[in-house]
């Protein structure tokens, strides 16, 4: 890879799908740093511990992947930074009310998985670039 092309961006992606969360990394790993968290407790030390600009987070993560709590409370954790770290949501969740709950807290985008990772790509483009900014 030569000098202009090395990632400068730092994508953290959250998912317990093992399957899921090395498609993303493969997905995003030509054109960012990518880390993988597979929990909740994982995902907060990498935020609080390296710098991350931005996160592609699932929302229903264990231990309590029943209900959005520990997604919630990844994008309440990167929303605290100054500045704040975007956060992309994903979901296999069907409910609508998912992502509003998402974006009502924060959350820079929101997908329904399957991810169309074109789309993906655009999406974590434009965080990167506001996080640049900020």
């Amino acid at each position: 890879m030569s000098e202009q092309l090395k990632p400068t961006a730092t994508v953290l992606v959250v998912e317990d799908d093992d399957a899921v969360r090395g498609g993303l990394f493969w997905a995003l790993n030509g054109y960012y740093n990518v880390i993988q968290a597979s929990a909740r407790d994982e995902a907060v030390e990498v935020i609080n511990r390296d710098r991350v600009d931005v996160v592609v987070s699932d929302l229903h993560l264990p231990p309590h992947a029943e209900d959005l709590s520990e997604g919630l409370a990844i994008i309440e954790t990167a929303r605290r930074l100054q500045p704040p770290v975007p956060v992309v949501v994903i979901t296999g969740s069907s409910s609508k009310n998912a992502g509003v709950e998402a974006v009502k807290r924060g959350a820079y985008g929101f997908f329904q998985k399957p991810i169309d990772t074109g789309e993906l790509l655009l999406i974590v483009n434009q965080a990167a670039r506001l996080r640049r900014l900020e």
